[in-house]
């Protein structure tokens, strides 16, 4: 797969497919697991933002408050991706902030 998206492409997907976005950029295939929803459990969407950090160098910035929103660092100098900003603090949120992570390593998120 190798279409290209924006940030606005994956707040507007419904949760079943960011669910297969996000399982295919993980795993590289589709899961199909009955509790695989990361949009929707906290456990699961943090975790996809831990294997980022470990494993690809993303670093994620979560501000909580007024203006909830994650910011996303690209390595490898883990700057600021330019305008990567994904609004909310909740799974949802954290699921498109790991999506678009590993999408603009790939080349993907425009």
């Amino acid at each position: 797969m190798s279409e290209t998206y924006t940030i606005a492409d994956l707040q507007a997907m419904p949760d079943d497919a960011l669910n297969a976005l996000a399982a295919e950029l993980r795993w590289q295939k589709e899961i199909t697991w009955d509790i695989w929803s990361p949009t929707s459990d906290r456990n699961q969407s943090g975790e996809l933002l831990q294997w980022a950090e470990a494993h690809r160098g993303c670093a994620f910035d979560i501000q909580i408050g007024r203006n909830e929103a994650i910011g996303i660092f690209i390595p490898p100098n883990a700057t600021r991706f330019p305008d990567v900003v994904v609004s909310g603090n909740d799974a949802r949120a954290e699921t498109i902030a790991f999506c678009a992570a590993m999408l603009a390593m790939k080349g993907r998120l425009k």
